[in-house]
């Protein structure tokens, strides 16, 4: 999963919810009561992403929730550089590689007019092209239409003009 966008703003009574924006796992449980696992194939990583939402200014809530089954059969992080919010004591930081924003804002246009485009050019929301630099035909132009940066593109689904 790369360059994608995980915003949940609720406007709706409060605008608070009970769930994160992004939830990742690699379990299930079937009909019977057993657990099935599912792990990530090896190499997945979200790169790029963002998972941010109105909620992540609570103290006892996060954005971004991972529950892997056994997360120590991961060798490389799943999250690379990305942007999430978590506030999970026992987080399993090793799911994050070093350039992942944590905790910081992401510089939205409008949320209240769902205008997910990121604002200013602070080096935090610069991306980084995959270990294979993007195919063009798959990501030259963002949800806009817009050109993307293939070897530094915009964290998210939106590209930053400058």
């Amino acid at each position: 999963m790369h360059l994608s966008t995980f915003a949940n703003y609720g406007t709706f009574g409060s605008g608070l919810r009970q769930f994160p924006t992004l939830y990742i796992n690699d379990w299930y449980e079937s009909y019977d009561g057993a657990i099935q696992e599912r792990p990530f194939a090896e190499g997945t990583e979200f790169r790029n992403c963002i998972a941010y939402g109105n909620n992540a200014g609570l103290t006892d809530f996060s954005e971004f929730f991972p529950d892997l089954l056994d997360p120590t059969i991961y060798n490389t992080p799943l999250i690379t550089h990305s942007a999430v919010h978590h506030q999970e004591e026992n987080f399993p930081d090793w799911i994050l590689d070093d350039a992942t924003t944590v905790n910081q804002a992401p510089p939205f246009a409008d949320t209240n007019a769902e205008d997910f485009t990121l604002t200013g050019m602070s080096p935090l929301w610069k991306g980084t092209a995959s270990s294979d630099v993007f195919d063009p035909f798959d990501v030259s132009t963002d949800l806009l239409g817009m050109d993307r940066d293939l070897f530094e593109p915009t964290k998210g689904c939106y590209e930053r003009l400058p």
